[in-house]
């Protein structure tokens, strides 16, 4: 007989289209390398039948505390409209914001981040592996 063989890039039998990410990133609309990663990102999540909400900060927009504000609304809105945050962590406030967010509960995934913000005596990663964040 012949058996026919499909690869498939994820699994189909997951449904994931009723989870929502959002990403909260450092990087702005005019930046190329952060147009790039958006663009890539949003391939990825349409890949995996995931919901991504990302939106680079305007050109002029990015502030440590608009970001670590932003982080910490995610997280207050909860579950109800948010399953997961990807983050970047560029300084020490929005570390803390990230803090904030993963004790209230809310699975983190961070990207492009500054070593000097996540290792370390208090930083989010000791000994190779992560803290503060869940997943």
């Amino acid at each position: 007989t012949n058996k026919m063989s499909v690869k498939l890039s994820c699994d189909p039998c997951i449904d994931r289209t009723f989870y929502t990410l959002r990403a909260i990133l450092h990087g702005t609309s005019n930046d190329d390398y952060w147009q790039k990663l958006a663009a890539s990102a949003r391939q990825s999540a349409q890949d995996m039948r995931v919901n991504l909400e990302l939106e680079l900060y305007p050109p002029g927009g990015y502030s440590e505390g608009k970001m670590a504000s932003d982080i910490r609304a995610a997280a207050d809105s909860g579950s109800d409209s948010v399953d997961a945050l990807v983050v970047t962590i560029p300084t020490q406030d929005v570390a803390d914001a990230v803090r904030y967010a993963a004790g209230k509960g809310m699975p983190i995934f961070g990207l492009n981040s500054g070593f000097e913000e996540v290792s370390g005596g208090g930083g989010l990663v000791e000994d190779g592996s992560v803290l503060f964040f869940t997943a």
